[in-house]
């Protein structure tokens, strides 16, 4: 659910914590490559959530299929199918009021609200979640969670894992779609995703990883 920025901010934060050594290459490039792929289905596990509408990777298959100390890119997928699961059940669900009865999105923190179809649309029809990612996108910058020198490391051309799932990609590379999000210029707002909540659950899922998994 989250995008490649928030995918990125989080390999930053697990990857300054982890005390052994690992490939910076492979974790990172694993860290983006599940949404990469042509069918993110298959790619993320998914199950229903234990709110309607929503869908978590089962994460005791993924553990199984991916988790591998030795194995940087699979550590890395399963770290973005890790983040996935929590960023939904513990940030986004609690975050706003799902309305289904209304077939309305609410914002508790300054009741605004939207249709539902108007919350999930795509980003070329004004999608509001889409929107509220947009504008956390630059601040995840400015505020140094993703450095320079990361994104010049990795390949334009993640590498292969082995396994056919994740080796099925679509032709737009991780870049392309990083550099089509930063040059999007929504002001932030703070109406729809607040900053220091989202950066905050991000962190904190991060530590949990660390302590629990690695």
């Amino acid at each position: 659910m989250p995008g490649i920025i928030y995918h990125l901010a989080f390999a930053e934060e697990i990857y300054r914590r982890i005390n052994k050594a690992i490939n910076n290459v492979e974790f990172f490039s694993g860290n983006l490559i599940p949404d990469l792929v042509i069918d993110k289905k298959l790619s993320h596990y998914r199950i229903p959530a234990s709110t309607p509408g929503f869908e978590v990777p089962n994460m005791g298959v993924v553990k199984s299929n991916l988790y591998d100390i030795n194995n940087a890119i699979n550590i890395g997928m399963y770290c973005h199918l890790y983040l996935d699961y929590h960023f939904i059940n513990n940030y986004l669900i609690p975050e706003f009021i799902w309305d289904t009865d209304n077939n309305k999105v609410i914002n508790p923190r300054n009741g605004l609200e939207w249709p539902v179809s108007q919350f999930w649309a795509p980003a070329s029809k004004g999608g509001i979640m889409y929107k509220g990612y947009t504008q956390i996108n630059r601040l995840m910058f400015e505020n140094g969670h993703i450095s320079k020198k990361t994104l010049d490391i990795l390949p334009d051309i993640l590498p292969s894992t082995g396994i056919p799932i994740f080796d099925n990609r679509r032709e737009l590379s991780w870049r392309d779609e990083l550099n089509s999000y930063l040059a999007e210029n929504e002001p932030y707002t703070g109406e729809i995703l607040d900053y220091d909540r989202l950066w905050s659950s991000i962190s904190s899922i991060a530590k949990k990883f660390v302590n629990e998994e690695l």
